[in-house]
């Protein structure tokens, strides 16, 4: 009788059986099942096919019926449940900014539809193209392309998924970097306006990431040595996962020093209290209406957006 096993970890799962074939032979196979009851499953019905060529039954459970149907949206869906990756700094935040991707650039596509199992390279350039028919940046696309390319990685990884990656080799649209910066009038007459938010100025003057400006606490602040200890993110530790100190420049203390009274207090004492963090589709970013008034702030001074 076929046996179950776990190939995997304790977290992550790879469920194998153990069974004999027709030829009294032990042979050892990967279900690709999610637990161990439908591995358990898998292996009864192998135990069965033995039994249906013992006798000579025709046999209707070979490797492409053994496998169940998989489409590509399932497969998405999968992987934002299970997928762990060791650098995320917060997995929550992580599922919510993916889930938001997969359902504006991959689910609403026919791509979606699509056999997991039988995906190919073709079907991968058909969404890719389409994805800038329906207006999406080139570096957009590219990006889509990085995240399915991830996904099916891991599938394959996982042995959820057998063969080549499809999206291994399809090229990418070319792009060009952003040779935009704001000149010193642009910066000056944004900050003449009183209703600068706080977390602009720190941004203009230090070049601070949005998630770390979001995560600034008054203690990292360092007035007599005027320094800023930036030691982490909104929701974890800094992209690099390393604290590193920023001068504090005249004009941002002095600004900084205007702002405190007015502060609002928050149990963590951040210098840029974010207005409704649970709206947040990322922990890092502002919610809707905060991005509506810095639009507003910028089309006022003269600037492009680059915050979105």
């Amino acid at each position: 009788m076929a046996s179950v096993y776990n190939r995997g970890t304790k977290d992550r799962p790879n469920w194998w059986i153990k069974y004999k074939d027709e030829s009294g032979i032990w042979r050892r196979k990967a279900t690709k099942q999610r637990t161990k009851e439908e591995a358990k499953r898998y292996a009864v019905a192998m135990d069965a096919r033995t039994a249906r060529r013992l006798i000579g039954m025709p046999d209707a459970f070979d490797s492409q019926a053994a496998r169940p149907a998989l489409t590509v949206r399932q497969l998405c869906e999968r992987w934002l449940d299970e997928y762990q990756g060791q650098k995320i700094r917060s997995l929550e935040s992580y599922r919510a900014s993916r889930r938001y991707d997969l359902s504006n650039r991959f689910f609403p596509f026919s791509i979606a539809n699509l056999d997991a199992h039988k995906l190919k390279p073709g079907d991968v350039e058909r969404w890719r193209d389409e994805l800038r028919t329906a207006g999406y940046a080139p570096k957009t696309a590219n990006v889509s392309l990085d995240l399915m390319k991830l996904i099916f990685s891991w599938a394959l990884r996982r042995d959820i998924l057998a063969g080549k990656n499809p999206v291994s080799d399809i090229a990418k649209f070319e792009t060009r970097g952003l040779d935009e910066h704001y000149t010193l009038e642009q910066v000056q007459r944004l900050l003449s306006f009183p209703s600068v938010p706080i977390s602009v100025v720190i941004a203009l003057y230090t070049g601070m990431r949005r998630g770390e400006i979001a995560g600034l606490r008054w203690g990292d602040i360092d007035f007599d040595a005027r320094k800023i200890q930036v030691q982490r993110s909104y929701s974890g530790p800094t992209k690099t996962g390393r604290p590193r100190i920023v001068p504090l420049h005249r004009e941002l203390e002095e600004a900084l020093r205007r702002w405190r009274p007015d502060c609002p207090p928050t149990e963590k004492g951040t210098i840029a209290p974010l207005k409704s963090p649970r709206r947040c589709r990322a922990a890092t970013k502002c919610d809707i209406r905060m991005a509506a008034e810095l639009r507003a702030l910028l089309r006022a001074a003269d600037c492009v957006f680059h915050a979105s």
